[in-house]
């Protein structure tokens, strides 16, 4: 008798345990996401020997650079899964792109005019707004985890409202001792709209039946205008070129779950 019930209680710790195994968690199929992250810096263009002007005293020399500084970033999205692992996503995500320039003397002829331009370029911030609006594909494993990994690559259009190539400093007057500008290489548009990729690494972490966490590691590939090589004098429009930059960025993002699938017994 007391085998008897040794086996039917191991049988029935047996069944429960297979049925515990067989429930499954809910699965998200609709989410839109909240996110913010950091984009780090990057080198965009270079010019050794630029000659800028200060009649009747000999051209100076510049020696000028520019990078994409880091900076806040924020997006929005939206994600659609119509099976367990491939869905879909689109989304408007600011990278921000605006850059810090770099100026040195490379000759200088005792111009105070050019010296105190290159000091007002140095070091100096320009702040810009670029939206990149992608669509693409996203793959996940382990949906019904708590824990999801998932890639995702895309591709769209970047929008920027602050020109790449404009470089200028900054003296005073002579006469009033009003800042005036010294152009070094011009450029009349701003606004400028240029392809873009993202390729994503990260995982989702449940935090309740209708919410996530979002972890993201992301390459932003950029399509941007660079100044190629120097001009036979300032103040003329300069050589570019489309490069692609790679601006890599770290997300951390909050999604609100619209569609679930339900958890079943097998």
């Amino acid at each position: 008798m007391r085998s008897t019930l040794a086996v039917l209680s191991a049988a029935a710790l047996v069944m429960i345990g297979q049925e515990a195994h067989a429930q499954t968690r809910d699965q998200a199929r609709i989410a839109f996401t909240v996110m913010g992250g950091y984009v780090l810096p990057k080198e965009l263009w270079t010019v050794d020997r630029q000659p800028v002007a200060d009649a009747p005293l000999p051209s100076d020399t510049f020696r000028l650079g520019r990078r994409i500084r880091p900076t806040i970033t924020f997006g929005f999205s939206g994600i659609y899964f119509p099976n367990d692992h491939l869905g879909y996503v689109g989304e408007a995500y600011l990278i921000g792109l605006g850059f810090e320039d770099s100026c040195a003397l490379a000759f200088a002829s005792g111009s105070t005019r050019n010296s105190q331009a290159c000091q007002s370029i140095d070091r100096s911030e320009k702040a810009a707004t670029a939206v990149a609006l992608n669509a693409g594909i996203i793959y996940r494993i382990a949906s019904r985890a708590v824990v999801s990994p998932y890639l995702r690559v895309g591709g769209g259009f970047l929008v920027t409202t602050q020109s790449s190539i404009r470089m200028l400093g900054q003296f005073p007057s002579r006469s009033t001792g009003e800042l005036v500008d010294a152009v070094i290489y011009p450029d009349s548009h701003d606004s400028r709209i240029s392809p873009t990729a993202v390729v994503g690494l990260g995982f989702t972490s449940v935090l309740g039946p209708g919410y996530q966490l979002r972890w993201e590691v992301r390459d932003n590939l950029a399509a941007v205008r660079a100044v190629t090589g120097a001009t036979a004098e300032d103040g003329t429009p300069p050589p570019t070129a489309t490069r692609f930059k790679h601006l890599f960025s770290f997300n951390v993002g909050f999604d609100v779950v619209l569609e679930r699938k339900r958890g079943r017994r097998y």
